[in-house]
């Protein structure tokens, strides 16, 4: 009977343990050290032009407000695509007014703004007609660097924005030489973490996240422009007052943004 109780003590605690490790690795963040480990996203520079597809009014200041607002500061041609209209909750005209500010601050202007007015939550709806608009978009502009929703983000509008663009990029003969290709995370269940403001703070990917086809790269940003990326978040006031979105948007006030570069 002794025997027989230390081994399902033992199988008890084997168990939890591989529990453990298994949320670990499918939920989890690299720990903070590892941002020294990183590769840094190359600088905006006065040549490029930046191609940037944003799901919904917020996710373009969030996930790459930095890389914006210094490649404005560089000289480069930017120009910012959002998809949805923003109008879940009858808030189109405000949202909008709120990505024209945000995007102010940043420095871009509002020429350098295109709205394709999905609805919000239902870009998979659209699939053929996005692909089209998003192939139009990049054969119109020839960008060097373009940053869209990781495919594998949580948000459906996100991961559907993400797919459609990788298709364009890959029946276009992409091969990750022609231009930059960047990936940007928002939605994911334990990222980023914590989930608060937290600006001496590292972003970094999920562990479950790391794979051969992306090269996560983390791109710093000079206090002066991680301010002006903080005031051009709290434009974003109809989200701000959500309590469940308040804190995500907050947690990417961070000393870094964070990118994967793809490669097919």
């Amino acid at each position: 009977m002794g025997k027989h109780r230390l081994y399902v003590a033992l199988t008890a605690v084997l168990l939890m343990l591989g529990g453990y490790i298994y949320h670990g690795y499918a939920y989890s963040v690299l720990p903070q050290p590892a941002y020294y480990l990183l590769r840094d996203m190359p600088s905006p520079k006065a040549t490029d032009r930046v191609l940037c597809f944003s799901p919904h009014p917020d996710d373009e200041t969030i996930a790459a407000g930095g890389y914006l607002c210094l490649a404005q500061r560089a000289g480069a041609e930017i120009r910012i695509v959002l998809a949805t209209d923003g109008n879940k909750h009858g808030l189109k005209d405000l949202r909008y007014q709120e990505f024209r500010r945000a995007t102010g601050i940043l420095g871009i202007p509002e020429k350098n703004l295109v709205f394709w007015g999905y609805p919000d939550g239902h870009l998979r709806a659209y699939c053929l007609p996005l692909k089209s608009r998003i192939a139009w978009e990049i054969n119109n502009f020839s960008p060097t660097v373009v940053l869209y929703p990781h495919p594998a983000d949580h948000h459906p509008d996100h991961a559907v924005l993400g797919e459609m663009v990788e298709e364009v990029l890959k029946e276009q003969g992409y091969t990750g030489k022609e231009c930059l290709a960047c990936r940007y995370l928002v939605h994911h269940r334990y990222f980023p973490q914590p989930k608060a403001l937290a600006r001496q703070g590292y972003l970094l990917p999920p562990v479950a996240m790391l794979s051969f086809d992306q090269q996560w790269l983390k791109f710093p940003l000079p206090a002066e422009v991680l301010h002006c990326k903080a005031e051009a978040i709290e434009q974003y006031r109809t989200q701000l007052r959500n309590p469940f979105l308040r804190p995500l948007l907050h947690s990417f006030i961070r000393q870094n943004e964070l990118f994967a570069r793809w490669t097919p």
